[in-house]
């Protein structure tokens, strides 16, 4: 709420430069999307006589479930990364590439994911058990197919079973990115834990009332504002992250020419240095 009405001020009293004028717009939205998420977690302050009007849940008394959230959260973002990817493909009317690389990796890290959930925080494993059969065979049937397809650029058979074994790996960066969301739950207990300990530093000091307010309104407002400081500063930085790095890697390709810089093409010739050349004392008038 601050953050957005900071922004919001900002935006509307101040004349910004074009670049400036987009990143408090950034801010804005980032306010109300926080403020979702607060409501939604319970987290006011770190005032704990709130949490129970949270609308869905207390991550700090249940860090497993949010664990679990988190991760779920990263493999739709990981998964809507493998669409784009797709949709450019299908743009540039390679059917079978879309197919043969995002169709087949689905299968196969979906076939991952189902086969690995009795071991996620917080999952009833018996409620999943029929889930864990159903990801067997789609890990079984999609490492098939990418170890058939995945090969299909090199000319020898070998290069073709080596370049489908290579992409069965990349099942390992898959689930490295999907952890990589555990940030998510790291974020929120900072945040929320840092403001509990805040309010219960500013009330436990035994001295007389006027001067115990005092101290108490100087705690809370010092350690607020650096507890709002380093968690939007982190906040800002771990999802810049989970954006250009988990999501951009799934679709992103570079374009343009290749640099080359200015240099000696020695391709077609070799160069020898001369071992008995000496220097000359270069005169000037």
């Amino acid at each position: 709420m601050i953050l957005s009405l900071l922004s919001g001020i900002i935006l509307w009293r101040f004349k910004l430069e074009d670049e400036m004028r987009k990143f408090m717009k950034l801010m804005f939205f980032c306010g109300l999307s926080t403020m979702f998420w607060g409501l939604m977690f319970g987290g006011w302050f770190g005032i704990s006589s709130l949490v129970r009007y949270a609308v869905w849940f207390d991550m700090v008394s249940e860090p497993e479930r949010m664990l679990s959230w988190s991760l779920l959260f990263g493999i739709i973002h990981i998964y809507a990364g493998f669409a784009i990817k797709a949709a450019n493909l299908i743009r540039e009317k390679k059917y079978l590439d879309a197919l043969y690389d995002v169709g087949f990796v689905y299968i196969f890290y979906t076939g991952a994911v189902l086969f690995l959930l009795p071991y996620a925080p917080a999952v009833n494993q018996d409620k999943v058990a029929p889930l864990v059969n159903i990801g067997r065979y789609m890990l079984v049937v999609g490492g098939v197919l990418l170890l058939l397809t995945q090969g299909r650029d090199r000319k020898n058979i070998f290069g073709k079973i080596a370049g489908g074994l290579s992409s069965l790996y990349n099942v390992v960066s898959f689930l490295s990115d999907v952890l990589s969301y555990s940030r998510l739950l790291a974020l929120g207990l900072a945040t929320a834990i840092i403001a509990s300990i805040v309010n219960q530093l500013s009330v436990m000091f035994d001295m007389p009332i006027v001067l115990k307010v005092i101290v108490a309104v100087v705690i809370l407002v010092v350690g607020h504002a650096v507890n709002f400081g380093i968690n939007a500063l982190g906040a800002y930085v771990h999802s810049c992250r989970l954006q250009y790095l988990e999501f951009f890697g799934k679709f992103y390709t570079g374009g343009g020419e290749a640099f080359s810089p200015l240099k000696i093409n020695t391709k077609y010739t070799k160069l020898k240095l001369n071992a008995d050349y000496e220097m000359q004392t270069i005169h000037t008038a």
